[in-house]
């Protein structure tokens, strides 16, 4: 074995040692006519010791790991052999023979028992071991599978002898081995790129993409609609996913979803997003009329007996449906979204920027009847959605069938600034939000120019500053698009002759209209349309370009509007073939309606 086994004998005869394994003691014995002692010290804390006078041969048998090896020996007189064996396995065997004697052999971990035959009685005593090995208990980033298996196996031996009695020897052993199962520590998963879904650590892709899957499978089960849905808005709030549009739930299909939740009595609060499915009657005549949302706290369902309370607190976002819309209603379901990053930039064509929380609202009616509708709203503008500019404030629903957000239907809103928010109320349910628009001073266009930043400047001044703007170190894709719209108005028809160093040559058009990335602008004015457009925005809508009409302004084009537009008295438009924009992250369109720059630049 792996430690050494000291033997001192004295003999006549050559010893016949045990052919052991690992952690064995080694046993050696010798035919001598005087009286051997042998004195064996085992490995690994075990210890043997033999003391025979022998007047023949033993051998000894051959056995595996961690096993306590007994030899017996035929003698005149009585032998007694005591061995400790390894591992806390001990084997013990006394007998009286007048023949050779042959061992069983057994397997891991066994004492070897030895049997002799004599002529008078054939004394045998066994003593059986058992091991047992326990897996190392471990907590991992995987999910860990608990497993137990045995295992029994019976060595047979039958010894011969010149007499009549044969003797069988039979030895069994059993090993077993355990593995723990350990709770997997949630901890260990949770973090900015993983999350535990189901007991499975997954990245927050996988994540995502098993939710959109789930949910377009249309399941019918009202509870697997919402919690999904729920986990969806958790996942995508907080995720820096750059998966393919495809995974990503569209505004349409998050109306859709909410409103297919019937049946249920339910509440899911997160730090994300409030879901509220009620029945409106509830105990104690308490009638359910909406939700609220505090940032940092979560979300509470809006009743009868706390309106008051909520909205006279410090919401992010609320929407309280009044008690005249609720006649002939069966269950409200309302979904408020903390960070709506799917809603950010929806409006691709228009000058409506998000600046709050999104509150989505179905109803269930017993009947048919329709009931006039009023919902209060009210807005905290998120800090992230801050505008950069003096702006304007508008109540306003996301138009699935525009794709724009739109005030039909509802009052403008009211600064309560005891509150810190934006009030109003519209006479429709939808996908509401408070938006905003850039505050521009009146301008007289024929001499000045509406800046971006709400200030009106003179036209050779807009020049100037949109030059200077544009020819410095600047990297924001919205300041240059900005600044290069308002320079195209600055020299349309201007009758100021500046300089021409102040004057962009068609180069320097080109190269800040390609440098303009990473974004989604629409800026359409009475002198030109720029378009910096992803061509997939999703829900099967793809940008091919642009068109202009003098005096009505710019439309973006894309594969719904394109057959309108062509058929439209346009002053020009360009279109590229849907074919043509596989592999293209981009596309950007500048029109110019009196394109004085390039009137004389052909000189040839």
């Amino acid at each position: 074995g792996e430690s050494t086994a000291v033997v001192g004998t004295t003999a006549t005869e050559p010893i016949t040692t045990a052919s052991v394994g690992e952690s064995t003691a080694v046993v050696g014995v010798t035919d001598t006519s005087e009286s051997i002692t042998t004195t064996t010290f085992g490995a690994e804390s075990t210890s043997a010791a033999v003391s025979t006078t022998a007047t023949e041969s033993i051998t000894t048998a051959s056995v595996g790991e961690s096993t306590a090896v007994v030899g017996v020996t035929d003698t005149s007189e009585s032998i007694t052999t005591t061995t400790f064996g390894a591992e806390s396995t001990a084997a013990a065997v006394s007998t009286t023979a007048t023949e050779s004697i042959t061992t069983a052999f057994v397997g891991e971990s066994t004492a070897v028992v030895g049997v002799t035959d004599t002529s008078e009685s054939i004394t045998t005593t066994a003593f059986g071991a058992e091991s047992t090995a326990v897996a190392e208990s471990t907590t991992t980033s995987e999910p860990i599978t608990s497993r137990s298996t045995s295992s029994t196996f019976t060595t047979t031996t039958t010894v011969a002898y010149d007499h009549s009695a044969i003797t069988t020897i039979t030895t069994t052993a059993t090993s077993t081995i355990t593995s723990t199962t350990t709770t997997q520590d949630p901890s260990t998963c949770r973090n900015g790129t993983h999350i535990l879904d189901n007991g499975n650590c997954v990245t927050i892709d996988q994540a995502i993409i098993t939710a959109v899957n789930t949910l377009r499978n249309n399941p019918t089960n009202s509870t697997v609609v919402a919690k999904t849905l729920s986990q969806y808005i958790s996942l995508i709030s907080n995720s820096n996913s750059t998966l393919n549009q495809t995974y990503k739930l569209t505004a349409n299909e998050i109306d859709t979803y909410l409103a297919n939740i019937t049946n249920i009595n339910l509440i899911i609060n997160t730090t994300d997003s409030i879901l509220v499915a009620q029945q409106l009657n509830q105990r104690g005549n308490v009638m359910v009329l909406g939700a609220s949302f505090t940032r940092g706290i979560g979300g509470q369902v809006i009743n009868t007996a706390n309106t008051d309370n909520i909205t006279n607190s410090f919401s992010s976002a609320a929407a309280i449906i009044s008690n005249q819309s609720i006649t002939g209603v069966m269950s409200l379901n309302m979904l408020i979204i903390d960070k709506p990053t799917t809603y950010k930039d929806l409006d691709k064509s228009s000058d409506r920027f998000l600046a709050s929380s999104v509150i989505v609202v179905a109803l269930h009616r017993n009947d048919s009847a329709s009931t006039p509708m009023n919902i209060s709203l009210y807005f905290q503008v998120l800090q992230e959605y801050h505008p950069n500019r003096v702006a304007q404030y508008y109540c306003s629903f996301y138009d699935t069938t525009s794709l724009k957000w739109n005030e039909s239907g509802c009052t403008m809103p009211e600064n309560n600034t005891a509150f810190n928010r934006y009030e109003c109320s519209c006479n429709h349910l939808s996908t509401f939000a408070l938006v905003w628009s850039p505050y521009v001073t009146p301008c007289d266009t024929s001499t000045h120019v509406s800046m971006s930043n709400g200030s009106c400047l003179s036209k050779p001044n807009a020049q100037l500053e949109t030059v200077n703007t544009l020819r410095g170190n600047t990297t924001n894709s919205t300041v240059i698009a900005d600044a290069l719209s308002s320079y195209i108005s600055a020299i349309t028809d201007s009758n100021t002759t500046l300089n021409s160093s102040y004057t962009l040559s068609v180069n320097e058009i080109d190269t800040i209209l390609s440098n303009i990335n990473n974004t989604n602008i629409t800026i359409n004015t009475n002198d030109s349309i720029l378009v910096v457009q992803q061509p997939n925005q999703g829900d099967n809508v793809i940008v091919l370009g642009a068109s202009f009409t003098r005096g009505t302004g710019g439309e973006v084009v894309n594969n719904t509007n394109k057959e309108r537009v062509t058929n439209s008295y346009l002053s020009t438009a360009a279109i590229i073939n849907e074919k043509s924009l596989d592999g293209v992250t981009s596309l950007n369109i500048l029109i110019i309606d009196k394109p004085t720059t390039y009137e004389n630049i052909d000189n040839s």
